[in-house]
């Protein structure tokens, strides 16, 4: 996240080319908040645009495989 609360997702993987994937940019500057003492952090903020992009980061942080992720990987072994 930079200064202005900008948040990207990145993930990439290689099977012999480099594949690179992004999210579009995603702007959480509004939620950056801290409640005063007694106060609820979701009194504060849209809870529904909060859980809308919560979601959105956890899908691209825990992405589901597709196929077999370790097929035609060669190992090197030391002496």
């Amino acid at each position: 996240m930079d200064k202005s609360g900008g948040c990207r997702m990145f993930q990439s993987y290689f099977d012999g080319k480099l594949h690179v994937q992004f999210s579009e940019l995603l702007d959480l500057g509004h939620m950056i908040a801290v409640p005063a003492y007694g106060e609820k952090y979701f009194d504060m903020v849209d809870r529904k645009d909060f859980l809308e992009k919560l979601n959105l980061l956890l899908k691209w942080a825990w992405p589901i495989p597709q196929g077999n992720t370790v097929a035609n990987v060669p190992r090197i072994c030391g002496n």
